[in-house]
């Protein structure tokens, strides 16, 4: 079912619980990707064979910048701390839908200078080991 994007949400938190909502999340690009284990048996004709390999997850937010918002100001100490949390993705905030959990870390915090106007925010993170799937 389609939904807008406006209804994914962003969860923070230093263990897999008590989880703090990031506010004002504007987008979401969410993506898991493989390693590819290039290898050989040497009988494909001269064409490269290979193997999906490790796994990792990518995920980058924007939100309005609002210095009193919890999540938000987690996700900044966690950055400036260089440690890992663990993250929760719902594409839609309805009961039923699929929701990932992750440990990750953030490689990237921006909050740009931008006078007179609304000051988006962005992150990114990146996994550090396995992500589970589960309905919400």
């Amino acid at each position: 079912m389609a939904h807008l994007g406006t209804d994914a949400a962003v969860a923070i938190s230093n263990a897999d619980s008590g989880y703090t909502d990031i506010g004002n999340v504007r987008s979401i690009d969410f993506g898991d990707s493989h390693d590819f284990a290039e290898s050989t048996n040497n009988d494909s004709g001269g064409r490269k064979e290979g193997l999906l390999a490790n796994s990792q997850v990518n995920l980058s937010i924007s939100f309005v910048y609002d210095k009193s918002d919890a999540g938000q100001l987690e996700l900044q100490q966690a950055h400036e701390a260089k440690s890992a949390n663990w993250f929760r993705v719902r594409t839609q905030e309805d009961t039923g839908e699929r929701e990932a959990r992750f440990q990750g870390l953030i490689t990237a915090y921006n909050v740009p200078n931008q006078n007179g106007t609304v000051v988006e925010a962005t992150a990114t993170i990146v996994s550090t080991g396995a992500i589970t799937y589960a309905d919400q």
